[in-house]
């Protein structure tokens, strides 16, 4: 069922829309939200009703399923065009959003949908107050559309919320989120706020911080910013510190994906001692010495630069060692100040990033 209801999705076949609508009441639930997913990918208005029925029904499971499914069908987060079905839900939505309520997290469609009209109805004193339940939920959204808040109303909430990360860090709440919206509004005291929030025991709101100074300092998306100067001028050409960034960004996209050996075998290994320098100069001595022994089992010369030398030295490692990257990917995974360490490196050069792409 669940097969069928994907293929008639993913060619938006109107023709079964009659067929799906009494379906989507079904008792069975597997049924009922296999067939829901369809009607949100198929997307024409004679969807509205029963998506809508769902999202204003008590089951909370079903709602947060149907709020996931119009969110990857609607594109997010870079739609191609409005949806019909989206735009004739935006006032379900809202009021959905309006119930502060487990299952009901729909700001990131209403900013997608209508960016202007989501920004003039939830940018208030009644949603972005420290006491909001979903106020972290709200600020991610208003971060990634990129929406300006007004300062005045992030700093009026600063107190409280830096109150709260400093008192239970694994609940840290909005704080982090609060920085980055500061930034995003250009706010003057940001860099400050932010590198106190570095001091915190929060890892959240540490790597938020770390993403405020990125944004402060008129970088949102360092990965895109170096990858393009890489591409328009040349690996060569670009200063050291943009290189070593983007080789550890590579080093760790590939590991999170599929671990050392996944690293090695592609063309991301070709840069592991650029990455090595970037960990290195960024002062992540777990990560840095993860790498440096997985390089290290390659022998004295380390792993070859060329891919099909380096496959066939994996080949080798292979055939002596069943599992050899093994234990340090799991290690890998446990270097929680990576990211935050990232980040921080590519504020504190901020300049070579920018200054490489006059």
């Amino acid at each position: 069922m669940a097969s069928i209801m994907e293929m008639l999705g993913s060619i938006k076949e109107q023709k079964a829309v009659p067929l799906l609508l009494p379906l989507s009441h079904d008792p069975e639930k597997k049924i009922q939200e296999a067939v829901l997913a369809c009607l949100c990918k198929i997307g024409s208005v004679e969807c509205v009703e029963p998506i809508k029925q769902a999202l204003e029904g008590t089951d909370a499971e079903v709602r947060s399923r149907v709020l996931s499914d119009l969110t990857f069908s609607f594109g997010f987060p870079k739609p191609t065009s409005p949806s019909p079905l989206c735009t004739a839900l935006f006032d379900v939505l809202l009021k959905l959003s309006r119930r502060k309520e487990k299952g009901a997290d729909c700001f990131d469609l209403l900013f997608t949908i209508d960016v202007k009209k989501a920004t003039q109805l939830l940018v208030n004193a009644e949603n972005l107050n420290s006491s909001n339940p979903q106020l972290k939920t709200l600020l991610l959204a208003l971060n990634r559309a990129q929406v300006a808040v007004p300062s005045k109303m992030i700093m009026d909430m600063i107190p409280d919320l830096k109150r709260t990360a400093e008192s239970n860090p694994v609940e840290s709440g909005a704080y982090g989120e609060a920085l980055i919206a500061l930034a995003n509004a250009h706010y003057p005291g940001t860099e400050e706020l932010a590198n106190d929030a570095l001091k915190l025991k929060s890892h959240s709101v540490r790597l938020d911080a770390a993403e405020a100074l990125c944004v402060a300092k008129g970088l949102p998306d360092p990965t895109t910013v170096a990858y393009t100067l890489i591409e328009k001028k040349g690996i060569d050409s670009v200063p050291p510190v943009v290189r070593q960034y983007a080789a550890v960004r590579e080093y760790i996209d590939e590991v999170n994906n599929g671990g050392l050996d996944q690293y090695f075998f592609n063309s991301s290994g070709d840069s592991s001692a650029t990455a090595l320098e970037g960990l290195t100069a960024m002062g992540v001595d777990d990560a840095t010495q993860i790498l440096r022994k997985a390089c290290a089992l390659f022998g004295p010369s380390g792993p070859s630069p060329n891919r099909q030398v380096r496959q066939r030295q994996l080949r080798d490692l292979v055939n002596t060692s069943k599992d050899p990257f093994s234990k340090l990917t799991s290690d890998f995974y446990k270097c929680e100040e990576l990211e935050t360490a990232t980040l921080i490196f590519v504020a504190n050069h901020a300049a070579a990033f920018k200054d490489s792409g006059k």
